[in-house]
């Protein structure tokens, strides 16, 4: 993917990790093999009032839920080295899963642009495949995603890894999420 974007200096939402935002948007570019994204460098922050984890504009700004998606994951690099439970796992993975989730509906065609996802957008009847199959694909490639983007000691790591007892044997997704085979052993 051509031209990373970064996040921009007037997100409402900070920047975590130092560039984990932008390395889950690589992620998902790699793992998918998109040949760009829409994101237009822009996280801000769900609205309160909905129960909403995320979503993705038409305009290529990203929304994050702050209490669900975005305060774990500060918290993981907060308290790095730290034990967690269980449960601050389970929610750092879902978070994690959120974020490659709304970076996923991002993701186009060479020649797709703001226009063609809007155009898109436009016709509700493609809604609930688009999510269902962006929430099939963003489950089944979770580990990987964790792999590219979060360092060793926080992210899957292996079987050993902090997320290994968490949520086991999510696997490929099933028949209905095939992901290309890029010569990692799959």
């Amino acid at each position: 993917m051509a031209g990373q974007v970064v996040r921009t200096p007037d997100s409402e939402v900070p920047d975590v990790g130092n560039g984990l935002w932008e390395r889950v948007q690589d992620a998902v570019a790699a793992e998918s093999g998109a040949d760009k994204s829409l994101w237009n460098g822009k996280i801000n922050y769900t609205d309160p009032e909905r129960r909403i984890r995320g979503s993705a504009t038409a305009g290529g700004t990203l929304k994050l839920n702050q209490d669900v998606v975005v305060r774990p994951l500060q918290e993981m690099y907060a308290t790095r080295g730290q034990p967690a439970t269980e449960q601050q796992w389970i929610e750092r993975r879902n978070a994690l899963k959120t974020v490659g989730h709304e970076f996923t509906h991002l993701t186009a065609p060479e020649h797709h642009d703001h226009d063609d996802r809007l155009a898109d957008m436009r016709q509700p009847e493609y809604k609930p495949i688009e999510e269902g199959i962006t929430e099939a694909w963003s489950q089944a490639a979770l580990d990987d995603l964790a792999d590219r983007s979060l360092p060793p000691d926080l992210g899957r790591a292996g079987e050993g890894g902090p997320w290994a007892p968490v949520l086991p044997g999510l696997g490929t997704g099933g028949p209905l999420v095939r992901r290309r085979d890029r010569g990692r052993g799959r």
